[in-house]
């Protein structure tokens, strides 16, 4: 368990392809350059990395082995009601996006997508992400 200062931003990152994931996670670091964050590629293990924290902003792919993004956003809420969360997946579909509601999801991002839609959606939900000079 990775120990953080609470002035620090937390953030999880989990999505299963490995080159997805590192792109995902250099670009939340681009824009909360102080946060901790934690990567991980299946829903279980990343819940395990952070037990008892408190998460601020989580970006997580829907279709995940184990434990599927929906789940996973549930589960933060639970414990962290204020956590922001984006959910990126290649199905939107009414009834994922329904799913993805009832979960409490704050943004839902298609795949595809430009990084730059991803720094409009965390900006939006995360004030204190960085600017643009």
């Amino acid at each position: 368990m990775t120990e953080y200062d609470h002035a620090t931003p937390l953030v999880l990152v989990v999505e299963d392809e490995l080159e997805v994931l590192t792109t995902l996670t250099h670009q939340v670091r681009q824009l909360l350059p102080h946060a901790v964050i934690v990567a991980a590629q299946e829903g279980v293990g990343a819940l395990t990395q952070i037990a008892d924290q408190t998460v601020d902003l989580a970006v997580v792919d829907y279709y995940l082995p184990g434990c599927g993004g929906a789940a996973i956003i549930g589960a933060l809420k639970r414990h962290s009601p204020h956590v922001m969360t984006v959910l990126i997946t290649a199905s939107p579909t009414v009834d994922v996006e329904e799913a993805l509601q009832l979960a409490g999801v704050d943004a839902i991002l298609p795949k595809p997508f430009l990084l730059e839609e991803l720094d409009h959606v965390i900006r939006i939900l995360f004030p204190e992400a960085r600017r643009e000079p």
